[in-house]
């Protein structure tokens, strides 16, 4: 990894970066006058006061100002994933929501077949009600970008919370297995291929 940016910097991107105001902004630096922390403590710092995720940290160290938002969308962090384009946990400023965001690649997008397909898709996302299955609520464009707006859901992944707690009772996994079986026959039966 790159040596993360001069403090002086830092505070420079924090500043380009609208992540906090300019009253937040005056009052972190003031907090920080006079100690000798460099961009890295102050990131921390921030972090564990809630101004700043890891995500968004870990961009500012590496001289990055941006983008921390998609039109109303607060970009929190971002998650690798597995086909083109980008998925991030985001907060909707104005409603205060907090939503999983994926960000379309604008060259599939560009394609009408793939368009098409996309559109499709999230049109029978939409009609899935199945309470294991995160909702689908929109697909919005902005500027160039294009958004598919879905539902946020809190906690850790299922596979992590085994892997952290170890095999669990029978009873238990064959509740969970159940749900997750009633969900995938809820997509296939909108014809909904899944990941």
């Amino acid at each position: 990894m790159a040596e993360p940016v001069s403090r002086k910097d830092f505070w420079r991107l924090l500043a380009e970066s609208r992540l906090l105001t300019a009253e937040a902004l005056a009052a972190a630096r003031e907090a920080c006058e006079g100690n000798a922390a460099d961009a890295v403590a102050i990131a921390t710092r921030l972090g564990s006061q809630g101004q700043l995720t890891g995500w968004q940290a870990r961009q500012l160290l590496r001289g990055r100002s941006g983008p921390f938002f998609s039109g109303d969308y607060r970009l929190l962090e971002q998650f690798k994933t597995p086909y083109r384009g980008r998925r991030f946990a985001a907060r909707h400023e104005t409603t205060g929501r907090d939503v999983s965001l994926v960000v379309l690649d604008n060259d599939a997008c560009d394609i009408p077949a793939t368009w098409e397909s996309i559109v499709r898709a999230t049109q029978l996302a939409r009609s899935v009600c199945d309470p294991v299955v995160s909702k689908t609520w929109s697909l919005e464009q902005v500027g160039r970008r294009r958004l598919v707006v879905c539902e946020s859901i809190p906690g850790d992944p299922l596979s992590e919370r085994f892997a952290a707690v170890g095999s669990r009772p029978l009873g238990e996994t064959g509740r969970i297995v159940f749900a997750v079986a009633r969900g995938l026959a809820e997509l296939h039966r909108l014809g909904i291929v899944h990941g």
